[in-house]
């Protein structure tokens, strides 16, 4: 069936451009987006750009995907969420509430990113990991296994968080440092350079740098 074209303004400073309703959703997508008959795009939902969505994936609610952004296979996009960027969403990962994803990063496999959480740069979110409330994931960090990144948490530069392990309060884990196993940073502590938290540590008020470890 031909869908019927309209103008509409997407709100990212290109005024007008040529769009269309999806006819799974009735969202608006620009004729310059390309979004597969198969995904869904709900009616106060918007895909404009050069943005890509296919497979199963869902873009619901009052979500953006803008940009040269893609949305890919089960990953949904949802409540007041927003993507752009070169971000790419993948696997089943959920980005909702009023979370976004920019720059280069990546979220995937059942990884989940919400509340008012920002992943940018080059960094990435997989396997279970969550990051929420108002955290914030940049550079080329890697955040994966079952971690969890929240309150006013900063991960970035090349840091690793993964296994079970927990980021929270105003954190911030940068350089090389890694965060493992069951470990928990929070507090106003800091893990830079090359330094480790593994097993079972906690870490709340302190400075962790050079090559030092904490177990």
């Amino acid at each position: 069936m031909t869908q019927e074209l309209a103008s509409y303004d997407f709100g990212d400073g290109q005024g007008r451009v040529l769009a269309t309703r999806h006819p799974n959703g009735g969202g608006w997508i620009a004729l310059t987006a390309q979004v597969d008959p198969m995904s869904t795009v709900a009616v106060d939902a918007v895909v404009y750009g050069t943005a890509v969505v296919r497979g199963a994936a869902r873009i619901l609610d009052r979500a953006r995907v803008g940009g040269q952004a893609v949305v890919e296979e089960l990953a949904t996009v949802a409540d007041d969420a927003w993507v752009d960027g070169s971000c790419r969403i993948y696997g089943s990962a959920q980005v909702f509430g009023a979370a976004r994803c920019g720059g280069a990063a990546q979220i995937g496999g059942n990884a989940r990113v919400f509340d008012m959480a920002q992943i940018r740069g080059s960094a990435t979110v997989t396997d279970n990991a969550w990051v929420f409330e108002t955290a914030i994931v940049e550079g080329h960090a890697s955040i994966a296994g079952a971690a969890r990144i929240r309150a006013e948490a900063v991960v970035r530069d090349w840091a690793k968080v993964s296994g079970a392990a927990t980021i929270s309060g105003t954190a911030l884990i940068g350089g090389e440092a890694r965060v493992s196993g069951h470990a928990e940073v929070g507090g106003s502590a800091q893990v830079l350079d090359q330094a480790q938290v593994i097993g079972l540590a906690v870490l709340t008020h302190e400075v962790l740098s050079g090559r030092s470890v904490r177990d």
